[in-house]
């Protein structure tokens, strides 16, 4: 499966270069500055070379947010193709030029998977044309979730271990399937996300921990309507509770939304938060006589 975290903004798309001359395919990506340079569909430059291929083989354009801003190119059974270096391949298409970012080995067939962004909503359009495949844009999937987030105790002394436990419930008529894990190689689940203030000097505590993480295992889990699922997750990865006194957490849990339970090299149909808030109050230490 293909997975890619991007930082989406707002290009000006101009074509530099012959580019407009070069035949829609993948290329021989020129690391050197030889070749011709084409401009990116996010700005920024490019060197091809060599045509590998014109073939897309099966072609699907998808939307990877939800603003439909932002598209990846997955071709699979592409070519056929001569020898290449997976490391140096870049696609054309329309006149602009993007980095091909995971691809299978090629086959014995000589034709391979790959996949590539398309980060411009008028570039993917133009490209769908020629090559006369649906635009698959997202659209709201219809799910409909209730989400709480409670503490396990009324009270906690200063300085344990807050835990909460979280509950999804689906309250409409269709499953609700979404991506657990895959954010927890760092030292805490970063699917979770926390905000506290203190209800006495309304003032938020420092995030003591990283959004950092090095990915993880995933899976995916399917609610069926009427049914919950649940989770708990310590709050010491993110808070330190020293002082007495109310606090007050908004809490997000990340839900990348599938339609099937199954990935297949898939992106998300939506990209989902569940948000609740609670409340935690905290005791002073008994001092020891």
């Amino acid at each position: 499966m293909f997975r890619f975290l991007c930082a989406f903004a707002t290009y000006t798309v101009v074509a530099v270069g012959s580019a407009a001359e070069l035949t829609n395919g993948f290329y021989v990506l020129k690391e050197d500055g030889t070749g011709t340079p084409v401009g990116r569909v996010g700005g920024g430059t490019l060197h091809v070379g060599e045509l590998l291929s014109d073939k897309f083989g099966r072609a699907e354009l998808r939307s990877v947010n939800n603003q439909n801003s932002h598209f990846q190119l997955f071709c699979s059974q592409a070519g056929p193709v001569s020898d290449f270096d997976p490391r140096r391949l870049a696609v054309v298409v329309e006149g602009f030029a993007e980095q091909v970012i995971g691809n299978t080995p090629r086959e014995a067939d000589r034709r391979m998977d790959f996949v590539a962004p398309i980060p411009d909503a008028g570039v993917a359009e133009r490209l769908a044309k020629t090559l006369k495949i649906e635009l698959q844009k997202r659209t709201h999937p219809g799910h409909k979730i209730v989400t709480t987030f409670l503490p396990l105790k009324k009270a906690w002394k200063a300085g344990d271990s807050v835990t909460l436990e979280m509950t999804l419930t689906n309250v409409g008529d269709q499953p609700v399937i979404f991506q657990q894990g895959g954010q927890y190689r760092g030292g805490r689940d970063n699917q979770f996300r926390f905000i506290t203030w203190s209800l006495h000097s309304f003032k938020a505590l420092a995030d003591v921990g990283s959004r950092f993480h090095a990915g993880g295992l995933s899976q995916l889990v399917t609610i069926e309507p009427g049914a919950s699922f649940q989770s708990k997750i310590e709050l010491k990865q993110w808070f330190e509770f020293k002082e007495p006194g109310d606090y007050e957490v908004t809490c997000l849990f990340e839900m990348p939304l599938y339609a099937k339970a199954e990935f297949r090299g898939k992106p998300p149909i939506w990209d989902e938060f569940a948000v609740g808030t609670c409340s935690i109050h905290i005791e002073e230490t008994a001092t020891k006589p």
